[in-house]
């Protein structure tokens, strides 16, 4: 992954790992934690050494320390609930740390990386329609195929997994798989209405599907495909009907003319 800076975040506190910085805390969830008595007991908010601004400071190991700080906004209800999904928990200049439920990681600000998939054919664009049940962009369109990283998935590994789950579709289905690139999405987000923030490495990967193939939904969590022309598709942009994600994908892989 490419190094960023850490971001300085309006109302966010720097959260770092044995002064690694691993991501961002909401101030005002804080001190909610603070209120009802559920701060943890190995989380120290102070100056760092330089005298730059606070931060959440954790001493330990990262895994055991993001659950008992994510469960302790989950039971102040400032965090969604644990959905056994494990994401990599990765340090400002790429390294693994630990692992983390990825209902834990918006809210505490960490590093993500996922894969998107721009699937064409000879009459289209295919596009997806998010169900109204995700937790972030119910019902906005996006990319075909589209997902978070695991804890030890290549990105490939991860496609494959998405490629299944969302389209119903094999890698053997693809013709001219490539890679086109990458982009980091970063800004403020919400997840079930939780104040969170993005930091998300995406993979844009690009391939053709033949006109006897059709993506259908494995897992519940696509409203609906659509087949749209590449003018269809930036009239749908300028509209806001596509996430954010989907939009700087999609212009990735498919500029406009």
């Amino acid at each position: 992954m490419p190094l960023i800076p850490p971001p300085r975040i309006p109302g966010r506190l720097p959260l770092t790992i044995d002064g690694v910085w691993v991501g961002s805390v909401d101030e005002r969830a804080l001190q909610q934690l603070h209120t009802l008595g559920r701060f943890p007991s190995n989380a120290i908010v102070a100056p760092p050494a330089d005298g730059d601004a606070p931060g959440v400071h954790l001493l330990g190991t990262a895994t055991s320390l993001l659950e008992e700080l994510g469960l302790a906004l989950h039971a102040a209800h400032l965090c969604p609930s644990p959905r056994g999904e494990i994401l990599t928990v990765w340090g400002l200049y790429g390294q693994a740390l630990g692992r983390v439920d990825r209902s834990f990681s918006r809210v505490l600000g960490l590093i993500t990386r996922s894969v998107h998939l721009t699937l064409c054919s000879h009459e289209g664009v295919w596009v997806q329609k998010r169900a109204q049940t995700k937790a972030t962009d119910p019902g906005l369109w996006d990319t075909a195929v589209g997902g978070t990283c695991c804890d030890g998935e290549t990105d490939q590994e991860s496609l494959e997994r998405e490629l299944w789950e969302e389209a119903g579709l094999r890698l053997d289905a693809l013709q001219q798989l490539s890679v086109v690139g990458s982009v980091c999405m970063q800004g403020p987000c919400t997840v079930e209405a939780y104040a969170g923030y993005q930091i998300e490495h995406i993979t844009c990967m690009a391939a053709y599907l033949d006109s006897a193939s059709t993506p259908v939904n494995q897992d519940g969590e696509v409203d609906a495909f659509a087949l749209v022309s590449v003018a269809q598709m930036y009239d749908m942009m300028r509209q806001g009907q596509f996430t954010k994600d989907a939009c700087v994908v999609l212009n990735r892989c498919i500029p406009p003319s």
